[in-house]
């Protein structure tokens, strides 16, 4: 170093310059090299030679800077005379571009698809995770609008959404279907940002968009098996009411059978002995049925008793309990009703009984009847199996008395 323009240089006075005669030990290690191989570049003499390397200041920091290298003269075997050397610090600008550049690295490695644009959708930047997700090259997309290269679909309902959130704040976030070069569709979650500048103008739009098509599938397979399970389940509901059903209702007349009657006739027989309300109990029998069978055939039998539970039901309240007790007989519990009351249904059921004919022969011997036992709990009757046990006296009573009639218990004495 012969002169310098400025007073002072990374911390350096002029005379300090001067009297190093070089700033050759100042450059860093490790672009020593580099600057040794460019100054070897003026010997044979070129116009001008440029580099940027790093020096280290009078505070020990390391600062870039721009060297421009002039031959001023050369000597008489053409080597360099005079040199002036232009240094301008870019430490500033070189931090800029190192962080440029590690952005881009990161972008361009990130697995996720970005996309950036100009304010009419036309690509500018495509990385190299939407080469490899869509297929297309960056030279394939550049200048293409996003529409015409992926094709998005939106449900009407995110259209809109996303056109009035970015209207609004300039960012919208959904699934949407795009397609790949060849074709294929891909689930897709993106996320879009507006971009303005300065003065507030619209420039471009970044999107980012990750493919979720596995996540869909399994979203897909999720549900499915959720359906299957409550398919599965409802099924299972309908075979355990089937079973429950099978388990209370004789399998004939499709009444409650004896067991399931005596379960459900406790309950009831026991409110009605707590709070001393009515509740009496009917025995129906049909007369003769064994001539029936042996007429007509069992399965002649099987659809009169099919018909006579049938006419019985349709005599009944919800809160009654019929049920078929056995072989030709019936069962009925009739709660909050008194011996008069249960008399007179017995008697409008027997009524009806008495009016069904087998086949279409007129004669007496097609009649179907019945006889009828009652006998309401009174304050003796302790229990449901002595109630039933009453009623089954009546019943006798009746078959007594001539058959198709109904009989009610009477302590002592019978009617």
């Amino acid at each position: 170093i012969t002169s310098i323009n400025r007073s002072i240089f990374l911390g350096y006075t002029l005379e300090e310059l001067i009297i190093l005669g070089s700033i050759t030990d100042k450059i860093h290690p490790d672009d020593i090299g580099f600057v040794t191989t460019q100054w070897n570049h003026l010997f044979p003499p070129t116009n001008t030679v440029s580099m940027e390397y790093r020096l280290k200041s009078k505070a020990g920091d390391w600062e870039w800077v721009e060297n421009r290298i002039h031959i001023m003269s050369v000597g008489a075997g053409g080597e360099p005379k005079e040199i002036i050397v232009i240094l301008r610090i870019v430490t500033d600008r070189k931090i800029i571009e190192e962080q440029l550049a590690y952005q881009a690295k990161v972008l361009e490695n990130v697995n996720d698809v970005i996309i950036g644009t100009d304010g009419k959708f036309r690509i500018r930047y495509w990385n190299h995770a939407a080469e490899r997700i869509f297929g297309w090259t960056t030279n394939e997309v550049l200048g293409k609008s996003v529409a015409e290269v992926l094709k998005t679909e939106f449900s009407q309902k995110d259209r809109e959404a996303s056109i009035e959130s970015i209207q609004k704040t300039g960012v919208w976030r959904g699934d949407v279907i795009q397609y790949t070069k060849d074709g294929q569709p891909v689930s897709i979650e993106a996320h879009i940002m507006m971009i303005r500048d300065l003065h507030g103008n619209v420039t471009g739009y970044v999107s980012t968009n990750r493919d979720i098509s596995k996540r869909k599938e399994y979203e897909i397979n999720l549900l499915q098996s959720k359906e299957n399970v409550e398919a599965a389940n409802v099924e299972l509901k309908m075979g355990l009411e089937r079973e429950r059903t099978l388990s209370r209702t004789d399998g004939l007349t499709g009444l409650f059978n004896r067991r399931y009657f005596f379960e459900l006739a406790e309950q009831e027989f026991k409110v009605a002995k707590r709070y001393q309300s009515h509740i009496t109990l009917a025995i129906f029998d049909l007369d003769f049925f064994k001539n029936v069978n042996d007429r007509w055939g069992h399965q002649m039998g099987d659809e009169v008793l099919q018909h006579i539970g049938r006419i019985a039901q349709s005599q009944t309240r919800e809160a009654d309990i019929l049920a078929r007790y056995g072989g030709e007989e019936f069962i009925l519990l009739l709660p909050n009703s008194s011996v008069r009351k249960a008399k007179y249904v017995a008697d409008r059921i027997r009524s009806s009984i008495a009016s069904y004919r087998i086949g279409k022969d007129e004669s007496a011997s097609n009649l179907i009847t019945v006889s009828v036992g009652l006998a309401e709990a009174g304050e003796d009757v302790v229990s449901l199996e002595q109630l039933v046990h009453h009623a089954d006296n009546a019943l006798y009573l009746a078959k007594k008395a001539g058959r198709n009639c109904v009989r009610v218990y009477k302590k002592r004495t019978s009617s």
